[in-house]
């Protein structure tokens, strides 16, 4: 038998699942933005420096967001610890990548071309 949840870091944190779970694993398959949307009739009635200026906050807030979250994450895998889980934090993520990336690149590439993945493999490089 395999007794598991699924649950971001913060989720685990804000519902003290430390107090009744013993193990946690930090797989980083998953990673949920907080997105900027807007309608691309209303951004291209933007002047062209509008709408940079946009786009250098959106960059901005991204890599702001992304420290945010490793500070947060890491600040909590510590109180989980002092709590006496075990946190698994090295998991060889190759084979999970492996399995599943082709798949999904080309279910992605088919509908939308190749430029959308080429983004998402360069931030997760990063």
């Amino acid at each position: 038998m395999v007794d598991v949840q699924d649950q971001p870091i913060g989720i685990f944190y804000s519902s003290k699942l430390y107090e009744v779970q013993k193990y946690l694993s930090i797989s980083n398959h998953q990673y949920t933005a907080l997105l900027v949307g807007m309608t691309k009739s209303t951004f291209y009635k933007l002047s062209p420096e509008y709408q940079q200026i946009i786009l250098n906050a959106a960059l901005a807030g991204a890599k702001f967001q992304r420290k945010m979250n490793s500070d947060q994450a890491a600040t909590q895998i510590a109180e989980f610890k002092k709590h006496g889980v075990e946190v698994i934090e090295q998991i060889d993520q190759k084979p999970f990548k492996d399995a599943a990336f082709d798949e999904v690149a080309k279910f992605y590439i088919d509908q939308y071309g190749d430029k959308l993945v080429k983004g998402i493999s360069a931030q997760v490089a990063e």
